[in-house]
């Protein structure tokens, strides 16, 4: 203890107690120790972090890692000030080792190798009294998903993690511990790229974000990204870019060109936001004129299905307001560049999970046969249901957060006889309840009665149907104006043509402000009962759900759907698919405040048409109830210097309806029509809030600072 004493003194009185959290008073507290098999974590109460898991995997990571090299690592963690009783501690195990012939120790204390001219880092005066290899974080470090080292703020782009031997210059030792085979080639890379992007270091590797995005912060998922050895990760983009703020595909390409061929081949691209990185990979793949690995989400730790099984890394899908939703089967495609120019690239399937336990193994094909008939294949946006042996393309429909889509994979002339039923409730029976949340199904181009009996089937068991009505349509992608009906419509052509134009190259807010303006237009010449009208209102309420306005367009659903039933009566196939479109719209609503605002006038519809058995009016109900448990708040964020939790892929959060806006007279509602508009072009709320808090299991082993 005589090392430790001097050296405690002399710390102390250069720093002070607010400093670093010690003094040389009588030691003050208990202090507890916890042996972790060549880790030591040293805890002023239980509350401080990190805990029992985090360390488990720390010294799991460490221990394959650096098995022949002799290091012992020790953990300092206090919930405020660091009493002395732990730093005394911390002397006796520093004696015992050296006693016990230790060479080498790692010290997770923050800031521990931080020092300046005239006053050296507390690694370097342990490194000299000690005789030991010290090896210590200039800054906090963050104990990674995985159970990697990670120290996010740099001031010397080589540091992070520094080695300190006695009486000598500390070594840089970069970022991250174990340090990955591919550390020193992606901590080369320039900050920023020529147009400006900047490139931030992250565990996993690099996020690459325009640069009018935000900077990362403590809390963002792109820290919960594990290591993987071998392959560096890019990430692309933060949630809650803009539509101005995505990184080009020369910025990607000029990245990818900047690292060495071995890092490069190896490299895989993988979304930090809800954007699609597919057309820019493919790009970017004959840009460079090589394969191109994308990973359909955020690679995050997930539980896997089978009890009692470990944690499994899996692309998992980011929402706008930059929370997990579902993890997809396919987990990543191969993106090949042109073989001649003119013509397109392919993309081919990598990597895929089975959806469906219980089922006899698919082998290398990404199929689960459901019966000798049909099968369901893994595709990027989900699955699709297909004939048994047909190979389902895997890249037709984007990835989004918030649907897996449950795609008919069946020629529109072709039939859906009983067999295809049963096989349809046959799989949606078996997804998990978190993942059927997500489920939407898409069979365009079916006839009215298959409609009809397919959105039953989907709201009985408990997934989702949105599509227009018109055979061959998608809820993704505007009919063109061609595909309209040819009467009064046509004197509106032109708006219509540039409404479609701005919502399918993706300028949402343009578009909705233009289908304000063309549904005020139409409401002039020919007033709020005409079919035109309710035509144009449907547009609008389109485009305004593909905006992210799902409130809005919730309400102009609903108030067709009225018109419709007082024109056509309560069996009208059209009023029906308007209240659809309406209830499915308050159910993405993810604001819960104004969910609830809309539910009655939701509610007040499926009382009109309740559906069989009132089947559709009481899960209305029901998820009006469960609306009225939920906080307004979003969920607390978590504290500043925690890595983020591994999540397991959540619920969707609930979206509720209230008042409808245009139960009042249309003419007395034209007079708020500034105010619809403004509400039009407002850009996508971000704020959201879960029904209960899926993360419950993960929140045990959140990982924290050491």
């Amino acid at each position: 203890m005589t090392r430790w004493g001097t050296l405690l003194q002399n710390w102390s009185s250069s720093r002070g107690r607010q400093d670093h959290g010690g003094s040389t008073e009588e030691p003050d507290g208990p202090v507890l120790v916890e042996d972790y098999d060549g880790a030591v974590l040293l805890r002023s109460s239980e509350q401080a972090l990190p805990g029992t898991r985090e360390m488990a995997d720390l010294a799991r990571c460490l221990t394959a890692a650096e098995a022949d090299l002799g290091m012992m690592t020790v953990v300092v963690a206090a919930a405020e000030t660091v009493p002395l009783a732990l730093w005394s501690h911390l002397g006796d195990l520093l004696d015992d080792w050296k006693e016990q012939g230790t060479q080498a120790v790692r010290l997770v204390v923050p800031g521990a190798g931080r020092g300046t001219p005239d006053r050296p880092a507390l690694a370097q005066r342990i490194a000299d009294a000690w005789q030991f290899t010290v090896i210590a974080s200039e800054g906090s470090a963050w104990i990674v998903p995985g159970g990697s080292l990670f120290v996010p703020d740099q001031r010397d782009p080589r540091g992070g993690w520094w080695q300190f031997h006695p009486d000598t210059e500390p070594v840089p030792l970069g970022p991250r511990i174990p340090a990955p085979a591919w550390q020193d080639a992606v901590g080369q890379l320039h900050a920023r790229t020529e147009s400006g992007c900047a490139v931030e270091q992250i565990p996993a590797g690099v996020l690459l974000r325009h640069a009018r995005n935000r900077r990362p912060q403590p809390g963002d998922l792109c820290y919960a990204v594990p290591v993987d050895p071998d392959r560096a990760t890019v990430l692309v983009g933060l949630p809650g870019a803009g539509p101005n703020s995505e990184v080009s595909v020369d910025d990607l390409a000029a990245l990818l060109a900047a690292l060495p061929t071995a890092v490069r081949s190896e490299i895989r691209l993988a979304p930090g936001s809800d954007r699609d990185l597919l057309p820019a990979a493919c790009a970017v793949a004959d840009a460079l004129g090589t394969e191109v690995e994308l990973l359909s989400g955020t690679p995050l730790l997930v539980a896997t299905a089978a009890p009692g099984e470990p944690q499994a890394v899996r692309p998992v899908l980011i929402d706008r307001a930059g929370s997990p939703t579902w993890s997809p089967f396919a987990e990543s495609v191969l993106c090949r560049p042109a073989e001649e120019p003119g013509t397109a690239g392919t993309v081919r399937l990598r990597r895929w999970h089975t959806p469906l336990t219980g089922y006899p193994s698919p082998g290398n094909a990404a199929a689960v046969p459901l019966s000798q008939r049909w099968q369901v294949g893994v595709v990027r946006a989900g699955l699709a249901l297909a004939p048994t042996g047909r190979q389902s393309p895997p890249a037709e429909r984007p990835v989004v957060p918030d649907q897996l889509a449950v795609e008919v994979d069946l020629a529109s002339e072709e039939p859906l006889d009983e067999s295809f039923y049963t096989a349809l409730t046959e799989l949606l029976r078996d997804l998990p309840p978190e993942l059927r949340a997500y489920a939407v199904l898409h069979a365009p181009g079916r006839s009215a009665e298959e409609a009809r009996r397919l959105r039953k089937l989907a709201v009985h068991e408990g997934a989702r149907m949105l599509w227009p009505t018109t055979a061959g349509a998608d809820p993704d992608t505007l009919p063109t104006a061609a595909d309209l009906p040819i009467d009064a419509l046509t004197t509106y052509r032109s708006l219509i043509e540039r409404v479609v134009e701005a919502a399918n190259t993706g300028r949402h807010a343009e578009a909705t402000a233009l289908a304000a303006d063309l549904e005020r237009e139409v409401f002039a010449d020919h007033g709020q009962e005409a079919v035109v009208f309710l035509q144009v209102r449907q547009i609008r309420a389109h485009v305004s759900r593909l905006a992210g306005q799902e409130a809005l367009a919730a309400e102009l659903y609903r108030d067709v759907a009225v018109k419709l039933l007082a024109a056509l009566g309560p069996h009208s196939p059209d009023a029906e698919q308007a209240a659809d479109n309406a209830d499915g719209c308050w159910r993405a609503v993810r604001d819960i405040a104004e969910a609830r605002r809309i539910a009655p006038g939701i509610i007040d519809l499926r009382g009109r048409i309740p559906g069989p058995d009132r089947r559709w009016l009481l899960a209305a109900e029901r998820y009006r109830d469960e609306l009225a448990g939920i906080p307004d708040a979003p969920p607390a964020p978590p504290p500043l210097r925690a890595v983020p939790p591994a999540p397991a892929p959540a619920a969707p959060a609930p979206a509720a309806v209230a008042e409808s806006a245009f139960e009042e007279p249309l003419v007395d509602a034209w007079r708020r029509d500034r105010e619809l508009i403004l509400m039009a072009t407002r850009p996508p709320a971000t704020t959201s809030a879960l029904p209960s808090d899926p993360f419950a299991s993960a929140k045990e082993s959140v990982p924290r600072t050491g």
